[in-house]
């Protein structure tokens, strides 16, 4: 058995942040509680970037009180074990002694749409405000609109669509989708299409609006599709270009990214796993979760989390943090 590297951190608190936001006791509480799970684990993560693998998980959480402030102090546990997988190349797994699971896993079917934006990439909440009643008016789609916020200094403009797994963009996707034919657009009813159009102007008129509201300006914006699901998929544009998002969200795409997962399950039980879209419109694996809390990514994408956190832990020191 391999000793894990694990540290003791400070990782939440109820003082004001830099946005001028501040958590209560109680949603302190509930990190606590949420990291406490060991039915489902909080990853460790880095930068708050979806896009990169988990590094590990955070345990032993516990609420702190010290001169009338809040504090969350929990254990940071990397990865025991980091391995080449023996069916590719490119990838490498790294995982835990033990079997668990990740909270963001998600594989029980979701019932609604929804849209989550963080108003913390908007001038103001107002203006984060009037972009959520903008969605809410589409006639033809009518998604529950939430808030969600992050915690880096300047956080990269992000947009979150989670989808009903009875919607069409799941349907096609699932490497399960019944075909009648040669594919899977055979099996997909008129008023599928018609959904899928629907989907497609929604899309491309909330994203055009997104891009003029948010901010930074200099920055990409983080387009995160969501399918909870057996499994769960997820898919992420970091991109301004709404036409060439609306580009891979095409059926033939699509049809590629069902193709890569069945392939992959060949190999390995996949609980979820992400594909990021690439600047020719064409969806390219990123990582996986198994079904025991494994994550199997590309050497490129580790590579970059990797980065990221060498240019987090530089600032830090330089910052004497």
């Amino acid at each position: 058995m391999t000793t894990p590297k694990r540290y003791r951190a400070i990782i939440s608190s109820s003082h004001v942040d830099r946005h001028g936001d501040m958590m209560t006791k109680q949603a302190l509480e509930q990190m606590v509680n949420s990291i406490n799970c060991t039915d489902k684990m909080i990853r460790l993560g880095v930068d708050h970037r979806r896009d990169f693998p988990p590094r590990g998980r955070l345990e032993n959480a516990e609420l702190l009180e010290k001169d009338g402030d809040f504090y969350v102090e929990a254990d940071i546990v990397e990865y025991e074990n980091t391995d080449a997988v023996d069916w590719h190349d490119n990838y490498i797994i790294q995982y835990f002694d033990n079997a668990f699971q990740f909270a963001e896993v998600e594989q029980e079917e979701s019932l609604e749409n929804s849209i989550s934006i963080d108003p913390h990439n908007f001038n103001s909440f107002l203006e984060a405000k009037n972009f959520s009643d903008s969605l809410k008016a589409n006639p033809n789609f009518t998604p529950k609109i939430n808030f969600h916020g992050r915690k880096s200094e300047i956080p990269d403009p992000e947009i979150i669509f989670k989808f009903a797994t009875a919607g069409i963009l799941y349907q096609i996707l699932k490497p399960t989708a019944k075909k009648l034919g040669e594919k899977v657009a055979d099996a997909i009813t008129n008023k599928a299409v018609e959904e899928a159009k629907k989907l497609s102007s929604f899309v491309e008129k909330s994203l055009k609006e997104l891009f003029y509201r948010c901010v930074p300006k200099a920055r990409p914006v983080t387009i995160v599709f969501d399918l909870p699901g057996k499994p769960h998929i997820e898919l992420i544009a970091r991109t301004r270009d709404e036409k060439l998002v609306l580009k891979g969200l095409r059926e033939k795409k699509l049809e590629a990214i069902r193709d890569e997962i069945d392939s992959l399950s060949k190999n390995v039980k996949i609980a979820k796993a992400q594909f990021i879209l690439t600047n020719k419109g064409n969806w390219k694996f990123n990582y996986l979760i198994t079904e025991i809390g494994q994550t199997i990514g590309t050497k490129e994408g580790i590579k970059k989390r990797e980065h990221q956190l060498e240019i987090m832990s530089s600032k830090q020191k330089k910052n004497g943090r």
